[in-house]
């Protein structure tokens, strides 16, 4: 599911996104659950893995860091490459935005990283 993420295009190949992830049943998952907005505790509590992913709003090009406003659609790229790829495979995926983006910087602890969130099953 991460290569299939890897290999989605972005701006000067930059790759600007990062995946946090855990299975059920396991410390990591109650992290990324507990960012998770009431009315999504209610239907993610049956996944089997929760995925937070990143998008790194910065870049180096040409030996300078640059600002990247194109990350988050990457991103998006990246998230769709991966929920085809599981949804291909057999398995359910959802993605939403109803978690604590403050929560989840503090998580990530990178002022450089713009949180997205993906659970699947």
């Amino acid at each position: 599911f991460f290569e299939a993420a890897g290999r989605a295009p972005s701006a000067f190949n930059a790759q600007p996104w990062r995946f946090w992830y855990a299975q059920s049943g396991t410390q990591e998952w109650e992290l990324l659950r507990e960012l998770l907005l009431p009315g999504n505790i209610e239907w993610a509590v049956n996944a089997d893995w929760l995925v937070l992913v990143g998008a790194d709003v910065l870049h180096e090009h040409n030996g300078k860091q640059l600002a990247n406003p194109s990350a988050a659609f990457d991103a998006g790229a990246a998230c769709l490459a991966f929920s085809l790829q599981v949804t291909a495979s057999g398995f359910g995926c959802a993605t939403g935005g109803g978690f604590s983006h403050k929560k989840a910087a503090a998580l990530i602890n990178k002022s450089n990283i713009q949180p997205l969130f993906s659970p699947w099953r």
